[in-house]
C-alpha cells in the first residue's frame, strides 16, 4: 500500500513540481506612498501585494506573486523545458496567467500517449 501511495504521489505530484522554478523574496521596505496599503512590496513590480493574495504579471511574464503573512513575496515562474527527437518547443502566450502562460512541447511521432514531464536544469558551477 505504501509503494501505491508513494508511486501516485511520484506520478500526480512531481510533474507539477519539476516544470515550476520558485524564488522568495524578503520582506522590502515600503516606500513612503506605499505606507498605506497592507501587503508585501515588491520592488521589482512597484508594487504592494495583499497578504495571501496572489497577483499576475499578465502581458509582461509569466509569473505569479503570493505574499506571505511573514512578509515575503514568492514568485513562482516557468521551469527549463527541452524538447527531445521528434519534439519542439511551443513559446507559451504572455497574455495567459501563471501556468498557462508557460512553453510546452509538443511532439509529432509519439509512441507513447501522456504528459511529457521534463525536470528543470542546474547549471554546472551551482553542482
Amino acid at each position: 500500500m505504501f509503494k501505491l501511495i508513494v508511486g501516485l504521489l511520484a506520478i500526480g505530484i512531481l510533474p507539477k513540481l519539476c516544470d515550476t522554478a520558485v524564488a522568495i523574496y524578503p520582506k522590502e521596505d515600503k516606500p513612503p506612498e506605499f505606507a498605506c496599503q497592507e501587503g508585501c512590496y515588491l520592488k521589482k513590480l512597484n508594487r504592494v501585494i495583499g497578504y495571501g493574495e496572489t497577483y499576475y504579471n499578465v502581458g509582461k511574464e509569466c509569473a505569479s506573486y503570493e505574499c506571505r503573512d511573514s512578509g515575503e513575496t514568492v514568485q513562482y515562474t516557468c521551469g527549463v523545458i527541452a524538447a527531445g527527437p521528434d519534439c519542439q518547443v511551443v513559446k507559451g502566450d504572455l497574455n495567459l496567467k501563471y501556468p498557462d502562460c508557460c512553453s510546452s512541447v509538443k511532439c509529432s511521432n509519439r509512441k507513447t500517449k501522456g504528459p511529457i514531464n521534463t525536470l528543470p536544469t542546474v547549471p554546472p558551477s551551482k553542482m
